[in-house]
């Protein structure tokens, strides 16, 4: 049978391995703290710094990135959109030009002339 000093040595022992384990484990959880891009594998370590601006500023600028599809699409929307306003300015201009105003779809209204005078300024 163990006697009291045996039991705390060995209790001492067991207690002292456990928390060498323990600082391992934490050692290891902190290496791993990292986050990553899912897109181009590039890391970022996880801290209360500057980790959100960092990864932040990668997701805008990864070009593997899906978010550089939805640039690439809004540019040609909004391309797409000047062009389709110049077009249809240039339609309205023409139309109030040529003072062919005689079908029923195009008769002249308030709004008609309103938005012509819109597209003058």
């Amino acid at each position: 049978m163990e006697n009291d000093f045996e039991h705390y040595y060995n209790a001492t022992i067991r207690l002292k391995k456990e928390n060498a384990e323990l600082k391992a484990r934490i050692a290891d959880i902190k290496e791993d703290r990292i986050t990553y891009c899912a897109y181009c594998g590039e890391e970022f370590p996880i801290d209360a710094g500057g980790t959100p601006d960092a990864v932040s500023s990668h997701i805008h600028n990864c070009p593997k990135h899906p978010i550089q599809d939805y640039k690439t699409e809004i540019a040609d929307l909004k391309r797409d959109r000047i062009e389709a306003v110049k077009a249809e300015r240039e339609r309205i201009k023409k139309f109030f030009e040529t003072g062919k105003y005689g079908s029923a779809y195009w008769k002249m209204t308030s709004w008609w002339e309103e938005a012509w005078q819109a597209l003058q300024g």
